[in-house]
């Protein structure tokens, strides 16, 4: 439960607005999120894959929409990057459940 709180708590640093992130997370009956979690603004989710089945999902929320220039506030590489931390939690939570 450690893990999935520091993702919570580090992820939204990945991000080209860290300050307006925030993460939330759900693993079986588990919940967690970045402290002061807003759900508005733009937002992007991955499932969470445990044996091939949704075992929970990730949600990452950015406000502002967009950034000063027009483009979107969520760019394909932090699209790619909740991708592949997603991939990773169902990875480990697989292994813990296996153990």
């Amino acid at each position: 439960a450690e893990f999935l709180l520091g993702i919570c708590e580090s992820l939204h640093k990945g991000f080209q607005f860290p300050d307006n992130t925030w993460v939330s997370l759900r693993v079986y009956e588990h919940q967690f999120s970045t402290p002061g979690l807003r759900t508005s603004g733009a937002s992007i989710s991955r499932d969470i894959l445990v044996r091939g089945a949704r075992a929970g999902e990730i949600t990452v929320n950015v406000k502002p929409v967009q950034d000063q220039g027009g483009r979107t506030a969520i760019v394909p590489e932090e699209e790619r990057l909740l991708e592949m931390v997603a991939a990773l939690i169902g990875k480990m939570v697989e292994n813990k459940v296996s153990a």
